[in-house]
């Protein structure tokens, strides 16, 4: 299976992740119809994992043009120190406010010297089914399928002596979704 969702996604300016590859998994199903026409069946589908792993870091902290950047950008009601781990530091206006507000991007200074991001998605199912055949090349199907869908992204960066008193910056984005789906099909 393939899946084609995110290709070539990137938080960061300097990599992308790229494509996911195609993944090997099954279906595999175990049914009776005892009088060639009621029967029932169980199947499971899965596992399918994709996951793309991406990480940069620059080879001489001190060469200021060469940091690593985000495509990360401050709300309002925010100031760019809530992003300066991951390789942005904003300018400002008199307000402290992001200048210009809010549009068009503010000017950016990378400051991240390392930055990795992991993306993964596993896919797997189970269903039940009672099964009506109606000749020989029709079928009735009804029953209750389950789908386990996850997904996993983590963004790190560091950013060393960018705080107010030269302290290094590290931040993480993680988002972790679990999602369980429980249907009815007829099919």
């Amino acid at each position: 299976m393939d899946n084609d969702t995110l290709g070539g996604f990137s938080l960061s300016p300097n990599f992308l992740l790229g494509n996911f590859d195609n993944e090997l998994g099954g279906r595999f199903t175990i049914g009776s119809a005892p009088d060639c026409v009621h029967g029932c069946e169980f199947t499971y589908t899965g596992n399918f994992n994709w996951d793309r792993r991406g990480r940069v870091a620059i080879d001489d902290p001190n060469n200021n043009p060469n940091r690593l950047g985000t495509f990360l950008r401050p709300a309002r009601g925010f100031d760019g120190s809530n992003l300066s781990a991951f390789g942005n530091m904003f300018q400002f206006d008199a307000n402290n406010n992001v200048f210009p507000p809010p549009f068009p991007i503010p000017e950016v200074i990378p400051t991240a010297t390392a930055q990795s991001q992991v993306y993964e998605a596993e896919f797997w199912s189970v269903e039940a089914n009672r099964t009506m055949w109606a000749g020989r090349y029709a079928k009735l199907l009804v029953g209750a399928r389950y789908i386990d869908y996850e997904e996993l992204y983590v963004f790190d960066s560091f950013s060393p002596g960018v705080g107010a008193n030269g302290e290094d910056h590290a931040g993480r984005i993680l988002v972790d979704t679990d999602n369980d789906m429980y249907g009815i099909q007829v099919g």
